[in-house]
């Protein structure tokens, strides 16, 4: 089977560290609005990859500042 390494689906990804992403929310909210190049959020990643309630609140909170 061939595979691409960067053909992975956002499932497979382990959940981010919340405070790894409240870590980077200190620095810039702004961080919480960037989308890649799938034009997928970082609150949407963290819905797609079973992050924590407490993560998905805490993007959901820095999107709306």
């Amino acid at each position: 089977i061939d595979v691409d390494e960067n053909d992975v689906s956002t499932s497979d990804r382990e959940p981010p560290k919340h405070e790894s992403i409240a870590a980077l929310l200190s620095i810039s909210l702004h961080a919480a609005t960037l989308e890649d190049n799938d034009e997928m959020s970082p609150l949407e990643h963290a819905i797609m990859s079973n992050s924590s309630l407490k993560t998905v609140q805490l993007l959901q909170a820095a999107t709306r500042k």
